[in-house]
């Protein structure tokens, strides 16, 4: 009696060469690796805005052209520069961050809030973007 094998039975037998085993095992772990990666980025906060406080900016604006270090670690430097022209009105400048900052900035000096201008740059991309806290 001749035992053969149904063909079913046969398929489930054959396994592909290990070559083919170990090339499928390299390109499911590169995939897996890929989407941990990319999970693992999308899931980190952004970095935290460099912030200085109106402390550190008045102290700098004192000693002008001298490098303090901000708590932040980093270097600020305030340096005298002419006046510009006058910002044209059509343009799009954040007016009340700059005239809470010069209130800010008048308190810290003791001065008249009129006596202190600030002018920011128009800069509306999120990279350019400043942050200011008290």
């Amino acid at each position: 009696m001749n035992r053969a094998t149904p063909p079913a039975i046969a398929i489930l037998r054959w396994r592909p060469p290990l070559a083919t085993q170990i090339i499928g095992l390299i390109i499911v772990s590169l995939m897996a690796a890929i989407t941990v990666h990319a999970v693992v980025a999308l899931m980190i906060p952004p970095p935290p805005p460099e912030v200085y406080r109106i402390s550190e900016v008045a102290t700098a604006l004192r000693n002008p052209d001298r490098d303090l270090t901000a708590r932040n670690g980093r270097q600020i430097r305030a340096e005298a520069v002419a006046a510009s022209t006058p910002a044209n009105p059509n343009e799009d400048r954040p007016v009340r961050l700059e005239h809470w900052l010069a209130h800010e900035l008048a308190t810290q000096f003791a001065v008249p809030d009129e006596s202190v201008h600030v002018l920011l740059p128009s800069n509306t991309s999120v990279l350019g973007r400043r942050y200011f806290r008290a």
